[in-house]
């Protein structure tokens, strides 16, 4: 939420008379702008030292480090052009890497490996390190129409590679002929691969027969993968321990973007391994053979026909083994991957308060202007004295769909697609409703008790970031439940990235005159209750309905 202080009365006037309003309001915007881009380079740099604790990305950490210096200088000497000067480096050095990231992991899931190297060769411009360099070649290399072509493509990249990229190719190519004796030895002596590989080293093991070591590398490896490498690692492990539901569940939820084929093969894959009877699963493999676009996908199908029926992998796991494989089946279900509902389940709420703060910047625009601070009060926003003078007491709730100008509004905007969505889909849409509402109208409360009780000046209050935090709250208390009664390792890392996000927030709170700290650390606070009480609520239907990924 934005405030201003004294009464809009005063700030009005300052506008009337022209006394450097628009150079006030310009310099609100470009503090805003440099404050929240800050926040994102910081959490981009935690997320770089905890997820690449492997290997260290020294220019990620610079860039962003770059980017906070930038703001941080341009807000004490350029005020007027902070945000302008941190989102030059910003936008194409930070949000392009990883934007075309994103969309390059979709790409290659989707088998469209031509536009995957396209993007693979933007990334090597927008993040140019030898490392993005080399993963664009070996991409590139195994865009071969044969398998035949990649395997040359690799050899002529090893030609003129060093000796630890040549460690990387040799396992690539292991990969693609199926040859995974050869490399678990690989890998045996040369360390370093587990922790660069780690997926093609938990397949390699459950490939060989070896379902115990492969669910240890898993366990292993968990603490540094993220993201689609997780999904991956977590499929890879159920398939090969032949667990065909969680596979299932993983290809309808989480994994849903791979193309068909890929879905087929590793659904075969699990009925083999489960111990299931040949006509369950050797006539997929064989169509697989025939007729599947990727050479890799043919080859792993041919070994598969190949080895014929295996007894049950989950027969043949310890009791480690099987804890471990048992937690990544749990973890599934409780974030609700299950029949593709986490990915496509409609989030009407969430859009319809879209389209109510959408409404009301449109409406105040209209009535005179968003930055206009008599509008907004005509419109109503939170002015102390009008509610306990004339009890107009419905403003503690209009005022959540009130914003002050248009960067305001798509912020917050923006905060409610991502939290919004995720909180509904957690909670069921008549509880997100609930968090929302409840939190948003205990931060204004907040604040105006702040305000009666003179703990702080009369200020004219709008925005809909305390409800937002509430969903924030909520999402993390949500969280703490799951940590404590699972203990996960996953939920545990999930629960520390929450407490960063939410530490890095206050800290831009007490850096920006115009946010209300209290109107955020009140919303989070409520939807922290709310977030706990709902998630030890029994719920009627799909309990631990979730759509955080790993």
């Amino acid at each position: 939420m934005l405030r201003y202080h004294r009464s809009y009365e005063w700030l009005a006037a300052r506008a009337a008379e022209h006394r450097d309003w628009h150079r006030l309001r310009r310099m609100d915007i470009q503090h805003f702008l440099a404050m929240n881009i800050m926040v994102i380079s910081a959490l981009a740099m935690l997320g770089g030292l905890i997820q690449r604790a492997v290997r260290l990305d020294l220019w990620w950490l610079g860039i962003n480090a770059l980017v906070i210096a930038v703001a941080t200088a341009a807000t004490q000497w350029l005020p007027d052009h902070a945000g302008t000067l941190a989102s030059l480096i910003f936008v194409p050095f930070v949000l392009g890497p990883l934007v075309v990231g994103w969309l390059l992991q979709r790409r290659v899931s989707q088998r469209r490996m031509r536009e995957a190297v396209r993007l693979a060769r933007l990334g090597t411009w927008l993040h140019p390190t030898p490392t993005t360099r080399f993963n664009a070649a070996m991409l590139e290399a195994q865009t071969g129409e044969s398998l035949d072509e990649q395997i040359a493509a690799l050899d002529a990249l090893a030609r003129r590679s060093g000796p630890q990229e040549r460690h990387m190719i040799d396992a690539a190519r292991l990969r693609l002929e199926a040859r995974w004796e050869e490399l678990v030895a690989l890998i045996e002596q040369q360390p370093g691969l587990a922790q660069a590989m780690p997926v093609v080293h938990i397949r390699a093991l459950g490939e060989t027969g070896r379902p115990d070591r492969m669910a240890r590398a898993y366990e292993n490896a968990k603490a540094w993968l993220h993201g689609s490498s997780l999904w991956e690692g977590q499929l890879v492990l159920l398939a090969l321990a032949g667990r065909p539901q969680g596979v299932e569940r993983f290809l309808a939820g989480p994994l849903a973007s791979l193309d068909e084929d890929t879905k087929r093969y590793w659904m075969a894959v699990a009925l083999k391994h489960s111990g299931a009877h040949p006509a369950e699963w050797q006539p997929e493999l064989a169509r697989l053979v025939d007729g599947a676009t990727s050479p890799a996908t043919r080859k792993a199908a041919q070994r598969g026909l190949s080895t014929g029926y295996v007894a049950g992998a989950g027969d043949r796991l310890d009791d480690v083994a099987a804890v471990i494989v048992g937690e990544v089946e749990q973890r599934l279900v409780r974030i609700g991957a299950s029949a593709g509902e986490s990915r496509t389940r409609w989030t009407p709420v969430t859009w319809l308060l879209l389209a109510a703060i959408i409404a009301g910047y449109l409406l105040s625009e209209a009535r005179g202007g968003s930055s206009n601070l008599r509008t907004l009060v005509e419109l109503g926003a939170l002015w102390p004295p009008y509610v306990m003078r004339r009890d107009e007491w419905w403003r503690l709730a209009t005022t959540l769909f009130l914003h002050f100008g248009l960067l305001h509004a798509a912020v917050n905007g923006l905060m409610l697609i991502v939290l919004g969505r995720l909180c509904e889909r957690s909670f069921g849409s008549l509880r997100m409703a609930t968090v929302y509402l409840v939190g948003g109208l205990a931060s204004s409360s907040f604040v105006l008790w702040l305000a009666v009780a003179r703990f702080s000046e009369n200020s004219v209050l709008v925005g809909a970031s305390g409800a937002i935090m509430a969903l924030f709250g909520a999402l993390a208390g949500r969280s703490l439940v799951v940590w404590l009664r699972y203990r996960d390792t996953l939920d545990a890392r999930n629960l520390m990235s929450l407490a960063i996000i939410a530490g890095l927030q206050v800290a831009v709170d007490l850096m920006t005159p115009q946010v209300s700290l209290a109107a955020h650390a009140s919303g989070l606070a409520a939807g922290l209750v709310l977030g706990v009480l709902l998630s030890l609520a029994p719920r009627a239907s799909a309990e631990a309905r979730q759509a955080q990924y790993g």
